[in-house]
């Protein structure tokens, strides 16, 4: 008999587990389940929201440069470009016998000839060469514009425009003695200017062949440097241009004009009109020997704006 009573306890026990389960299933809220609202599809569930991607380039883009100095060659290597398409070793005629530099990147061809000229000029009185070109830079006076079109990516565009502008203004120069970055000009209209079409891949642009005048105003002297069939390559950071290479030509006698007048200098034009010609690499005359010398300009640039109103050349 006690074992009955126990299995009817059991019994009895079971029962109310199954009524408890059965007052369960209306929901833990105690809410009848045809009281709750319908569940959502997945497709009708928002879905994680993602980070914004980067905003695109501007379409224009204004870069300053803050230097512009001569690239140095040191071992056979040299910043640059292979102007004249032409490999050229040491007695080349039609280099004149000068041979050409390798790239750091392992390119060949690169011709530099002035880096073997500049040695010289410093070491006869040139050395204010290129502080006089840093003192036009943050006086005003050499105000060397890069403007940039149609820029779609930083990576890779196909159909890009450059512009190289001469700038004026009074610009704010920083502790380091260069350019404060992102600084408002206006543009020279009477100064050359050039134009070309460029591309970028990998986040470096190119460009050219272009001419280009670099005006430098020293007292009441103008520097009037032309670069001929000039080459132009552009590196971006996050913020646009960064730095640039610039290579071409410059001719003897604009080379002895620019010597005939660097104060202190009196015997850099004696050494240009024989030594420097020697290493001409350019432009090879009718009588054997070259009228020009390649040359490259290392330029770092900062980014800048021009005023709303100012009127572009060609535009």
């Amino acid at each position: 008999m006690k074992g009955d009573r126990m299995m009817t306890h059991r019994m009895a026990w079971l029962a109310l587990v199954a009524l408890a389960g059965v007052g369960c299933h209306e929901g833990d809220d105690g809410l009848d389940p045809a009281d709750a609202p319908p569940a959502q599809s997945p497709a009708a569930v928002a879905p994680e929201t993602l980070p914004p991607l980067a905003p695109p380039p501007p379409k224009t883009q204004l870069a300053v440069a803050r230097t512009l100095t001569f690239a140095r060659a040191a071992d056979g290597v040299s910043l640059g470009f292979d102007l004249d398409d032409r490999i050229s070793d040491p007695g080349d005629r039609e280099s004149c016998g000068q041979s050409d530099y390798v790239g750091p990147d392992g390119a060949e061809g690169i011709d530099n000839a002035f880096s073997q000229v500049l040695p010289l000029i410093e070491r006869f009185g040139g050395t204010a060469l290129e502080g006089l070109v840093q003192a036009a830079i943050n006086e005003g006076d050499l105000l060397v514009m890069l403007e940039l079109d149609g820029v779609d990516s930083w990576v890779d565009d196909d159909a890009v425009s450059l512009t190289l502008l001469r700038g004026v203004g009074q610009p704010y120069v920083g502790t380091d003695d260069r350019l404060e970055p992102w600084q408002t000009y206006d543009v020279d209209g009477a100064a050359p200017w050039s134009r070309a079409e460029a591309r970028i891949r990998g986040g470096v642009l190119e460009a050219g062949p272009v001419e280009f005048d670099l005006p430098i105003y020293v007292f009441d002297f103008e520097f009037l440097v032309t670069v001929t069939e000039a080459r132009v390559r552009v590196v971006f950071d996050d913020e646009g241009p960064d730095s640039a290479v610039l290579g071409g030509t410059i001719t003897m006698e604009n080379l002895l004009h620019i010597a005939n007048n660097i104060e202190g200098g009196a015997q850099i034009p004696g050494i240009l009109d024989t030594v420097g010609r020697s290493f001409a690499d350019m432009d090879k005359g009718e009588d054997g020997f070259c009228g020009a010398l390649s040359v490259v300009l290392d330029i770092d640039l900062e980014g800048a704006f021009f005023y709303d109103d100012v009127e572009r050349p060609d535009r």
